[in-house]
């Protein structure tokens, strides 16, 4: 049964580790930082993705969450589009996906992010990864999902991890346990992760793939002009970012010519208002 169990996780790597090879792969893309900043042009630059299967965006104005999400192309996507606008869009903390479908059906129940409401706190999960035969490893409590991902699984397991064990405050001791639940889950396969309770960013990277799918940059004034890829776009932050701020960003691929950091293997990384609070 495990020799069994082993070769199909095999079969699933294998298969989508083709996939990142080839540039077909799920992206994140994650922010928080002390004071409001503007999302709407970090996304712009996000959201030049060549995926397919769906995009969607989550950010904090303050302790609720709006959610904005599609089935669809980003590049295509007229939500998408007015959001790079949109000056409203703006908030300490948000987080974005773009998503190719390795498992569950192009449909809005089955497009990131998820959300769900947990002792008063708006959680939101994205992931990029595959995981298999998770079902009976990682076992569901009360919190179910709603589409067929496997994805929304993990974020229903983590959820009610939390909800078992009450926790309420996030310190090193429970960001610990936390790390614990996402190599758990690790075991079932591949994944890239940002989870969010509004006030804490948590990020980590798998530890069984070695190509690097998380990295992360600090920015704090003063702020300067950088390039950003794929708009091929020099913009000078001190016109978006208020003087007194600093913050944390994390996504797939470095999005500038700044100096991002690989997230290390099997490492989990905890942000709270701009600051690295974990490890």
């Amino acid at each position: 049964m495990q020799i069994r169990i082993i070769k199909q996780i095999s079969i699933i790597l294998g298969i989508a580790m083709l996939f990142m090879q080839q540039g077909y792969c799920c992206e994140l893309m994650g922010y928080s930082f002390n004071e409001t900043v503007q999302s709407r042009h970090i996304f712009s630059v996000f959201r030049y993705r060549e995926l397919r299967h769906g995009w969607g965006t989550a950010y904090y104005p303050d302790k609720s969450v709006l959610l904005y999400k599609e089935p669809t192309k980003i590049l295509s996507s007229k939500l998408a589009t007015f959001l790079t606008t949109y000056e409203e869009y703006k908030a300490p903390l948000m987080m974005a996906h773009v998503r190719i479908a390795t498992v569950g059906s192009v449909l809005y129940r089955n497009t990131h992010p998820f959300q769900r409401e947990l002792a008063g706190k708006q959680y939101v999960f994205c992931h990029n990864g595959t995981l298999s035969n998770y079902q009976n490893g990682l076992k569901l409590g009360s919190i179910k999902p709603i589409g067929t991902t496997d994805s929304e699984h993990l974020f229903c397991y983590l959820l009610g991890q939390i909800e078992k064990e009450s926790i309420e405050e996030w310190n090193s001791e429970t960001c610990k346990w936390l790390e614990s639940k996402f190599k758990r889950a690790n075991d079932f396969g591949w994944m890239f992760c940002l989870f969010s309770n509004g006030e804490h960013l948590f990020a980590y990277r798998c530890d069984n793939y070695s190509d690097e799918r998380l990295h992360y940059v600090k920015r704090k004034s003063p702020y300067g002009k950088i390039h950003f890829k794929g708009m091929n776009k020099t913009v000078d932050l001190s016109t978006i970012y208020p003087a007194l701020s600093k913050g944390v960003i994390f996504a797939s691929k470095p999005l500038s010519n700044e100096s991002w950091t690989t997230v290390k293997k099997g490492k989990l990384i905890v942000v709270k208002g701009g600051e690295v609070v974990y490890p």
